[in-house]
């Protein structure tokens, strides 16, 4: 929150805005086998902001546009020296801010890699599959509309130098 106030005749805006966040991330990753690896993650944050003052603010509801948990899981496979195929699962918390209230979702995410030589990788990637779509967020500002991130199916080329 931006306050005005006058300091020695001159007008000021200060950020009377303070707070906390802590927090946490455990990773794993787990190969069964030389050709097959599994990771697993997840995250925890938690934000609590205050005012100084008698005078609320809007932006205390920030604290509620970060989602507490999420949770992925991902395996890998090589299905041949040249060619990979990824598959992952991931889960994200409801983001409960007073402008927001975004609901919690778990989507669906794939990639299938052909590594022609050690520098080209031709990949079909597949993202949130298991819904057409899903809100992320949501803009504060009350004229805009809400976002949906929609399915998505595309090709990717990396090359390495």
């Amino acid at each position: 929150m931006f306050v005005y106030q006058r300091v020695n005749g001159r007008r000021t805006f200060s950020n009377d805005l303070f707070g906390e966040t802590y927090g946490g991330e455990v990773s794993a990753l787990w190969q069964p086998s030389d050709h097959w690896r599994l990771r697993a993650a997840y995250t925890f944050l938690q934000m609590q902001l205050h005012t100084r003052g008698s005078v609320s603010s809007f932006s205390e509801a920030n604290e509620g546009t970060s989602p507490h948990h999420q949770i992925s899981l991902w395996s890998d496979i090589d299905l041949s020296s040249h060619v990979e195929w990824g598959l992952g699962l991931r889960y994200v918390d409801r983001l409960p801010g007073l402008l927001q209230q975004i609901p919690a979702y778990t989507e669906l995410e794939t990639r299938l890699a052909w590594k022609p030589t050690r520098h080209c990788e031709v990949a079909i990637v597949g993202k949130n599959l298991l819904h057409a779509h899903h809100r992320e967020f949501s803009p504060i500002e009350v004229t805009a509309r809400n976002v949906e991130v929609d399915r998505a199916v595309y090709a990717k080329i990396t090359l390495r130098f």
